[in-house]
């Protein structure tokens, strides 16, 4: 009996000190957060999005025509703030279209719209 009391209070007190090592405050670990674009493709044709940073394009998704999705993007793309174009790629078309600088940081989320007469 003396000895489960013993191992009991052991285990509460390590429970109590992990517990106190989490941090309050302003030291408290904050949320990840988020960063997505919201891309409205209002044009007769399905796109393909994707994100420009550089020469490097990552691939977010495609939004079918006529319809709204939201993609993520990638932490490794937006690190602590960057700008960014999206690039918007109809599908059967060779016309593209390339947003101007936006600058993105984490928990942003960009509104894109495409436009009825995009890609005709």
């Amino acid at each position: 009996m003396f000895r489960a009391l013993k191992l009991f209070t052991l285990l509460a007190t390590a429970l109590f000190a992990t517990a106190a090592c989490t941090g309050h405050g302003k030291d408290a670990p904050r949320p990840h957060e988020l960063t997505s674009v919201n891309v409205d493709n209002q044009a007769w044709l399905d796109v393909n999005v994707y994100a420009l940073n550089g020469s490097q394009r990552t691939r977010l998704g495609t939004v079918t025509a006529h319809s709204a999705r939201t993609y993520r993007i990638p932490d490794s793309i937006v690190g602590l703030g960057r700008e960014l174009q999206f690039l918007v790629d109809p599908v059967g078309s060779t016309v593209q279209g390339t947003s101007f600088n936006i600058y993105v940081t984490p928990g942003t989320t960009v509104r894109l719209t495409v436009p009825p007469q995009f890609a005709r």
